[in-house]
C-alpha cells in the first residue's frame, strides 16, 4: 500500500555513508564499490527492526510483496547450501584451497540475496511532484527528473534483444511489470558500486497501475513541450 511522507528533509543511510567515504577518499570507483559492500552487510546483520525509509512528500510503492523475489531467494539459498556442500567435498579432494574459495563465494551470494531482498523491502520507490526516487535492492540507484522521461508504462513478461539489453536495465528476479524509457542515455548506479549507462529502466512493483496513474498526474503538469507520455 502507497503511503505519504510529509515529515522533515531526511538522508539516507547509504547515501550519507557514500558522502562521508567521498570526502575522506574522494569520488573514485573505489569509494562507489567500498560503499556498496558496507551496504550488503548493512542490510544482512544491521536493518532487523528498521523502518522503510521513505522519501519526504513522496507516494511511496512496494516492490517486495506480489514479485514472488522471497520465495525465488530462499529457493536459491536452499540450493546453493546444498550445491556448496557437495562441490566442496568433491573439489576438496583435489584442492582445499579451492574448495574453499567455492564455498566463500557461495555464502558470499546467500549474504547478497539476503540483503537484496531487504534493501528491497527497506526502500519502497518514492514518486514525488519533482521525480521519482529507485533504490531497487542492491541492483539500481537512480533518481529521476520528469523532464528526463519519455514515457512510462506497464509491461508483461517483455523479452529483450541482445541489442536491447545493451542499453536497458532489468533487474535480477522476477517477470518486470514497469517499463521507464527516457529521453536521452542516462547513468544510473547498479551493482558493485558501478554506473551504467541506459536509455530504458525495467523493474516489478506490488501496484504498478496505481504507480503510474501517479507518475501520470505529475508529468501531465509539466510545461507543454516538457512532458513525457504515460502508456
Amino acid at each position: 500500500m502507497e503511503k505519504y511522507d510529509t515529515g522533515t528533509v531526511r538522508i539516507h543511510p547509504m547515501e550519507a555513508l557514500y558522502g562521508r567515504l567521498a570526502s575522506l577518499f574522494g569520488r573514485r570507483g573505489v569509494t562507489s564499490y567500498v560503499a556498496y559492500e558496507l551496504a550488503v552487510y548493512y542490510y544482512v546483520l544491521l536493518s532487523w527492526g528498521k523502518h522503510s525509509f521513505e522519501r519526504d512528500h513522496a507516494k511511496s510503492f512496494t516492490v517486495h510483496k506480489e514479485s514472488g523475489w522471497l520465495t525465488m531467494v530462499l529457493f536459491i539459498i536452499k540450493l546453493l547450501v546444498l550445491e556448496g556442500l557437495i562441490v566442496h567435498f568433491f573439489v576438496a579432494k583435489w584442492s582445499s584451497v579451492l574448495a574453499w574459495i567455492l564455498s566463500i563465494g557461495n555464502v558470499y551470494m546467500i549474504i547478497w540475496l539476503i540483503s537484496d531482498y531487504r534493501a528491497m523491502k527497506l526502500n519502497p520507490i518514492g514518486v514525488t511532484a519533482q521525480g521519482i526516487w529507485i533504490r531497487l535492492g542492491n541492483q539500481l540507484r537512480v533518481e529521476l527528473t520528469y523532464d528526463q522521461i519519455e514515457t512510462i508504462e506497464m509491461v508483461n513478461n517483455v523479452e529483450l534483444t541482445g541489442e536491447e539489453m545493451k542499453h536497458s536495465f532489468v533487474p535480477i528476479g522476477p517477470s518486470t511489470n514497469i517499463h521507464i524509457r527516457l529521453k536521452e542515455a542516462t547513468k544510473i548506479g547498479v551493482m558493485l558500486g558501478a554506473n551504467q549507462t541506459v536509455t530504458d529502466i525495467y523493474f516489478t512493483l506490488d501496484e504498478p497501475r496505481v504507480f503510474v496513474e501517479e507518475c501520470r498526474t505529475h508529468l501531465g503538469s509539466l510545461q507543454p513541450g516538457e512532458s513525457g507520455a504515460v502508456s
